[in-house]
C-alpha cells in the first residue's frame, strides 16, 4: 500500500476516532472536533500536494507523509492553547465555539495572561472588542499586576486604550513596579495616549460618539441598500459605474461607497471640461484626473501673472 493511499484511508469520524490518536490531549470534549479538524486539514494538504506534483520524488512523498503522521501523534495543544491561538489568528467563530463549549473567558496562560490582556498588549483591536462584548474582565491582571490598559498604553495601541477606557478600565491601576498606564505611556513618548489618559472622560465620550456614528452609518447603509437594489436609481448608478470603469462587488454592493465614487468622479469630469481636458474614460483614475486639473489651474495662474506683469511693464 502506498503512502498516499494510507493517508486517504485515514478515518474522519471527528469524535470517536480521537481516542485512537496517540498523545492527543483529550481533557476537554470541547476541543475534540477542533483537534481532528486541524489534523485532517494537515493530511488533506499533504494529499493535495502529492496528487498535484507530478515530479515529486518518492523520498519527498515519504517525508511529507511522515511529517503528517508526526503532527497527529504530537498533537499536545492544551485547551488553553487552543483558545489563545484562536484569538491570535482572529478566528472569532472558533473563539465563540470554544466559549459556547464551556471555555472560561478568563482562563490564564503563562504569566497569568488572559486572552484580553494578550489581545490588548499585542494590538489586536477586533479581538479586544469581541472579548469585551462577551464579558471579559477589563481590569484583569497578570502575574506582574499588568492590566490590559497598562500594556496597551505601554505598547502604543491608542485605539485599544480608548476602547478599554470606554469599558471602565481603571486608569490609575499600578503594576508591581508602581507603574500606571499614564507613566508608562509618558516614558514611551506615546503622546496621543497620554492625552487620553489625562482626560479619560473625554476619551470615553469620543469613543461613544464614534460607536454611535458607526451604528448610524450601518443603519444608513442598510436603508440605502434596500432602496437601491433593483430600483431605477440603482440601475442608473450601476450603468455609470460601468461607463467610468469603477469596480464594485456585484454580490455585495457598497452603495454608499459607489454613490460617493460616481458623484466625485463626475464632479472632476465636469471641472475637467472647463479646462478642455479630454480625459480617457477607459481607466478609472480620479487621482490622475485631479492632478491634471491642478496642473491646468496652476498653468492658468502662471499665464495670468505673466499678463499682469506685461500690462504693468508696458505702462512704465
Amino acid at each position: 500500500m502506498t503512502n498516499q493511499k494510507q493517508l486517504s484511508e485515514l478515518p474522519r469520524n471527528h469524535v470517536t476516532n480521537l481516542t485512537h490518536l496517540d498523545g492527543l490531549n483529550t481533557s476537554s470534549n470541547a476541543f475534540k472536533p477542533l483537534a481532528l479538524e486541524g489534523i485532517y486539514a494537515t493530511i488533506n494538504s499533504c494529499n493535495y500536494r502529492l496528487k498535484n506534483m507530478s515530479k515529486t520524488s518518492s523520498s519527498w512523498e515519504l517525508q511529507s507523509t511522515t511529517k503528517a503522521q508526526e503532527l497527529i501523534t504530537r498533537w499536545h495543544l492544551s485547551p488553553t492553547e487552543f483558545f489563545f491561538r484562536a484569538v491570535e489568528r482572529g478566528n472569532f467563530e472558533e473563539v465563540q465555539r470554544l466559549l459556547d463549549s464551556g471555555t472560561d473567558i478568563e482562563v490564564k496562560a503563562d504569566c497569568d495572561y488572559t486572552v484580553l490582556i494578550f489581545a490588548a498588549s499585542s494590538g489586536r483591536t477586533k479581538a479586544v472588542k469581541f472579548l469585551l462584548d462577551r464579558g471579559a474582565n477589563v481590569n484583569a491582571r497578570d502575574s506582574w499586576d499588568h492590566t490590559p490598559l497598562l500594556l496597551a498604553a505601554h505598547n502604543g495601541h491608542t485605539e485599544i486604550v480608548s476602547i478599554l477606557l470606554s469599558h471602565g478600565a481603571e486608569v490609575n491601576a499600578k503594576d508591581k513596579d508602581g507603574d500606571t498606564a499614564l507613566a508608562s505611556a509618558s516614558r514611551e513618548n506615546h503622546k496621543d495616549i497620554v492625552k487620553l489618559l489625562i482626560n479619560p472622560a473625554q476619551s470615553i465620550q469620543i469613543q461613544k460618539n464614534f460607536d454611535s456614528a458607526r451604528e448610524a452609518m450601518s443603519r444608513m447603509s442598510k436603508r440605502v441598500y434596500e432602496n437601491m437594489i433593483g430600483s431605477e436609481r440603482g440601475e442608473e448608478l450601476l450603468a455609470k459605474a460601468e461607463k467610468y470603469n469603477i469596480s464594485y462587488k456585484a454580490d455585495s454592493i457598497n452603495w454608499l461607497k459607489l454613490i460617493n465614487e460616481v458623484e466625485t468622479y463626475e464632479e472632476l469630469l465636469s471641472e475637467a471640461d472647463e479646462y478642455n481636458i479630454a480625459w480617457d474614460l477607459s481607466e478609472y483614475d480620479p487621482v490622475g484626473l485631479q492632478q491634471e486639473i491642478e496642473y491646468c489651474v496652476s498653468a492658468g495662474r502662471s499665464e495670468t501673472n505673466d499678463l499682469h506683469r506685461y500690462y504693468f511693464d508696458s505702462r512704465l
